[in-house]
């Protein structure tokens, strides 16, 4: 197969997957507890161990361009939860700046993931 119709499968990947994305996290909710943002998390690393793997054992080309393109919504959507789950702790949603930077993302995700929620809800934002 060549070059340009593997790229054929990046671009459908990607056109379906950040659709899906924007649907998944597009629900009126504005926070989002710990155990929701644990389980979305945990997929979008599966995803990701997914890639590796099939780069380690050269499945199938189409497949890690397919799964590329999925991880890239999976990303987008990342950035809504974090949003959200910064909401739900009283932070500022410009915390989720930090995904994007290595190293410093991992500390910000353990600590989305084990801060508690605050009792009362956060005041509606536009």
């Amino acid at each position: 197969m060549s070059g340009i119709g593997l790229y054929h499968y990046l671009v459908i990947a990607l056109v379906l997957a950040v659709p899906a994305a924007i649907i998944w996290t597009s629900r009126d909710q504005r926070v989002m507890s710990r155990g929701p943002y644990a389980l979305r998390v945990a997929i979008f690393v599966a995803v990701g161990i997914g890639i590796l793997l099939t780069i380690a054992f050269r499945v199938s080309e189409i497949l890690l361009y397919g799964l590329m393109g999925f991880y890239f919504g999976l990303f987008v959507a990342l950035i809504v939860w974090t949003t959200q789950r910064l909401a739900d702790i009283g932070w500022s949603r410009w915390w989720a700046i930090l995904i994007c930077v290595s190293g410093a993302n991992l500390i910000l995700v353990i600590i989305l993931m084990l801060k508690p929620g605050m009792r009362t809800p956060p005041p509606q934002t536009p």
